[in-house]
């Protein structure tokens, strides 16, 4: 990846942060996982080089992974989260990455394959399940109790596939697929 490249690529990230008021941002998705493997799930076109639509395609993997976290904490925290608390930063960006790594089979620049990003995501899904239900806190943070649903409360439709899917039951399948595919 080119300096431009990276550049780029973080101003994009930023402006993105302050437009949209994402969790994550260009430095933390770079902590997480090396500016080189973000190009590589991302191009496309494969000339090294992320075009403004292909920039677009970090910007959805950030807005899917806290529109996923908004979804399960919402019952118990007051969102979106302004301040961003670290752990929640933390969650956006393994989503997020694990969104962008599954474009490519999570092979990353160097030409190998790595699960790290396969883990880090099941343990944001798990952390957010212990936030959710009040196992897990967020420090700094006490849950608002005037937004919890009670029993008898309507609750959001979740289809069998999508809850096995967040529960893991098909989520060790749905990797050993992926990495077969390869």
């Amino acid at each position: 990846m080119t300096r431009q490249s990276a550049a780029r690529l973080r101003r994009a990230a930023d402006t993105m942060r302050r437009l949209t008021m994402a969790y994550a941002t260009a430095d933390s998705l770079y902590a997480r996982a090396h500016p080189d493997n973000i190009v590589r799930w991302c191009d496309d076109d494969n000339d090294g080089e992320l075009s403004d639509e292909e920039l677009a395609t970090v910007d959805e993997a950030v807005a899917d992974a806290d529109a996923e976290i908004d979804a399960r904490l919402g019952n118990r925290y007051a969102v979106p989260f302004d301040p961003v608390p670290r752990i929640i930063q933390r969650i956006s960006c393994d989503l997020a990455i694990y969104y962008l790594a599954q474009r490519r089979g999570f092979v990353t620049a160097d030409g190998g394959q790595s699960n790290l990003y396969l883990l880090n995501y099941r343990r944001a899904l798990d952390l957010l399940e212990m936030l959710a239900d009040g196992a897990a806190s967020i420090p700094g943070l006490t849950f608002d109790a005037s937004i919890v649903l009670t029993p008898g409360d309507a609750e959001p439709a979740v289809s069998r596939s999508q809850r096995d899917r967040v529960s893991g039951e098909t989520l060790d399948e749905d990797i050993a697929g992926t990495l077969d595919d390869l």
